[in-house]
């Protein structure tokens, strides 16, 4: 992933760079994603939790929020969705504030 000297790294598809993102410390992070993530699951998603549950009518589509300390957790968070089989359809930085009171 290309870097650039004020440490914005681009997130690419094939040769489209479709964002940046700056990785400079902690941060919260909501990930919604295609199919319903059960609670075994959410073992193995770290600090993320799901915040509004699947609806019971069309498709799944699960929201998951978080605090993560630094990119690697981020990625071995989206990698696991990814192992599991999990269509990302957004990620979203919500910078520093705590996803929960008292966090």
């Amino acid at each position: 992933m290309p870097q650039s000297e004020d440490g914005y790294k681009s997130i690419e598809t094939g040769s489209n760079v479709i964002g940046l993102v700056h990785f400079a410390g902690p941060g919260s992070y909501r990930i919604v994603a295609l199919g319903r993530v059960s609670p075994w699951m959410a073992d193995r998603l770290g600090s993320m939790r799901v915040v509004a549950p699947p609806s019971d009518s069309g498709p799944s589509v699960s929201v998951l929020e978080g605090r993560v300390r630094d990119q690697a957790e981020l990625f071995g968070i989206l990698n696991t969705l990814h192992e599991l089989h999990f269509s990302l359809l957004s990620v979203v930085s919500l910078g520093q504030r705590p996803t929960t009171p008292g966090n």
